[in-house]
């Protein structure tokens, strides 16, 4: 099964995603730093549910998917989207474009992250904003099951879909590495975090808590 054939068979099958802890904070920073009105590419847009929210928060957004059952779903809904394959083809819009870009869980899955992050930034008009939230792959509970069962942590992806779709495994270190290397200005990152017997996620600034016990890091990058 290929990348595109995979999401396509999983936007089909459950084309609604629920709203995440990430993605609220992400939208609470979108309000206090964008103003209304502000134009905001939706990078891998999927169905369009973030899109949906994002316009309800007064922004105009415009999205983009490499799945053509994505970009289907999220037109139904009234999004102004797009099929696009990141991998292979420039974003088809001019520079300056956009006031902000919205990539949550996103460059975890694309051949070349650093590129796409450059990709963004051309279309962002000066001092524009790129949200971004990506898995913490190796928080402290997944450095000791590797180490104590010798597993990969790509085990159980692999025996679930026969592809590991995310194609850069990303630490607290690595996300700060593509944000520079891509010529962005990082502002924040945290990390949504469950410390062991906790029973709620929080969102947290702590680099040693993001490190250790984050799920996804949250950050935010400016051009």
């Amino acid at each position: 099964m290929t990348p595109e054939q995979l999401y396509n068979k999983m936007y089909a099958e459950r084309p609604a995603n629920d709203v995440s802890l990430e993605e609220t904070i992400l939208f609470a920073a979108a309000m206090e730093r964008l103003q209304p009105g502000a134009i905001i590419l939706d990078v891998g847009c999927g169905a369009g549910t973030v899109a949906c929210q994002l316009k309800k928060n007064g922004f105009r957004v415009i999205g983009i998917d490499h799945s053509p059952v994505a970009v289907e779903l999220a037109t139904k809904i009234g999004i102004e989207c797009y099929a696009v394959d990141v991998d292979k083809q420039d974003l088809p819009f001019d520079g300056s474009t956009f006031d902000a870009a919205w990539a949550g869980d996103v460059i975890e899955h694309v051949f070349d992250p650093i590129g796409l992050l450059r990709k963004i930034k051309h279309v962002l008009r000066p001092g524009g904003l790129i949200f971004i939230s990506v898995p913490n792959e190796l928080p402290l509970r997944t450095r000791c099951r590797v180490l104590l069962n010798g597993r990969s942590v790509q085990t159980y992806v692999y025996n679930r879909f026969e592809i590991d779709h995310h194609h850069t495994h990303f630490t607290q270190d690595l996300v700060e590495l593509v944000i520079r290397k891509a010529g962005l200005t990082q502002i924040v990152l945290g990390g949504v975090v469950r410390l062991p017997m906790g029973r709620k996620e929080r969102y947290s600034t702590s680099r040693g808590l993001s490190r250790w016990f984050g799920r996804t890091f949250v950050a935010l990058a400016e051009k």
